[in-house]
């Protein structure tokens, strides 16, 4: 019997104990606090003037879409456009550009570019008035019209500039995977390797987590065993695996139809292996089951297809030993 990788008991099959859990918890903050900052494609914000008018385009003479009251919840581009606009989202399929002045980030972030700095100082009185005058417009051609709806004009706009570009980096994506794994483990007084395909589900986008601007989260499942045991031990082994994530991320568009994304988080791994081996020339059969946390990183792009997109990532993951990963998958906004 080859038992060469067991080393005086069975007992050393059995996974070492978790001492990572300082470390995990380190890291978790960490990722929280960078991707959690001002450099996301997107953060959460309130509206902070009255009667803030929505452009369909970035500039003071673009049409005019709705007006915002104050405290109006909404989510804004990192992108400073044409050095004065963010582009808002307030809702469903309602995006617009919104003058930066009209807009105040939540947990007092703010932009501290000194072409905004600048144009603060420069936005003259008469802007300001033609604002107000044509939000008490857009109110009273509201309630001429009975409509109750303040956003009902929002609902038309497809345009913007820039719009088809980067509308995907609002939404939310639920998808399928595919995931080629360069699984490795530490067993049998050993650090072994074999490839496997997981199968899994995938969230991701902003809001996802109400308090995060955008996540990408998902597991992956395996149905089998390393044959690896099977070599060493001589008999078949059984079990599964889990591999979950939950990365703080962020995304930019690359043209009309393709996006890339990027992200850093904790990383969690279950198996549950059921081995024999023989002792003492009688079959012995024992459960191992590991429990392992740690960190990844992930790189993507997507392809959109109206309403589908076709999603590849690579992914590296850090535990007791590190290992990586590719998965393919389809996804479709929800």
């Amino acid at each position: 019997m080859p038992s060469k990788f067991i080393y005086g008991s069975l007992t050393e099959l059995k996974p070492k104990k978790m001492h990572n859990k300082n470390g995990l918890l380190y890291l978790f903050l960490l990722s929280l606090f960078f991707f959690s900052s001002p450099t996301m494609a997107q953060v959460r914000a309130n509206v902070f003037n009255d009667q803030a008018i929505v452009y369909k385009e970035p500039h003071f003479d673009a049409d005019v879409v709705t007006s915002l009251k104050a405290g109006k919840k909404c989510i804004l581009s990192k992108k400073l456009y044409n050095q004065a606009f963010y582009k808002i989202k307030w809702g469903k399929n309602k995006i617009g550009y919104i003058a930066d002045t009209d807009v105040d980030f939540k947990n007092h972030w703010r932009h501290q570019s000194s072409q905004k700095n600048s144009l603060d100082k420069n936005l003259n009185k008469n802007q300001k008035s033609k604002n107000q005058e044509l939000g008490q417009a857009l109110d009273t051609e509201a309630e001429q019209e009975g409509a109750a709806d303040p956003f009902r004009n929002a609902e038309e706009f497809e345009g913007g500039a820039d719009q088809s570009q980067s509308n995907y980096e609002w939404k939310r994506f639920l998808g399928f995977e595919s995931s080629w794994v360069a699984f490795k483990e530490k067993t049998m007084g050993k650090e072994l390797r074999e490839d496997h395909n997981y199968f899994g589900l995938r969230w991701r986008g902003p809001e996802v987590v109400s308090w995060l601007s955008y996540v990408d989260t998902g597991f992956k499942y395996l149905g089998k065993a390393p044959q690896y045991y099977e070599k060493y031990l001589g008999y078949p082994a059984s079990g599964y695996s889990f591999l979950a994530h939950f990365a703080m991320a962020t995304s930019s568009s690359m043209g009309k139809k393709t996006q890339f994304f990027y992200g850093f988080g904790p990383f969690l791994r279950y198996s549950q292996w059921n081995v024999s081996q023989l002792v003492n020339s009688v079959e012995k059969s024992y459960q191992l089951t590991d429990v392992k946390m740690g960190a990844m990183v992930l790189f993507g792009l997507a392809y959109f297809f109206d309403p589908i997109s076709i999603r590849g990532d690579f992914q590296f993951h850090w535990e007791s030993t590190t290992y990586s990963s590719f998965a393919l998958g389809l996804e479709w906004p929800y």
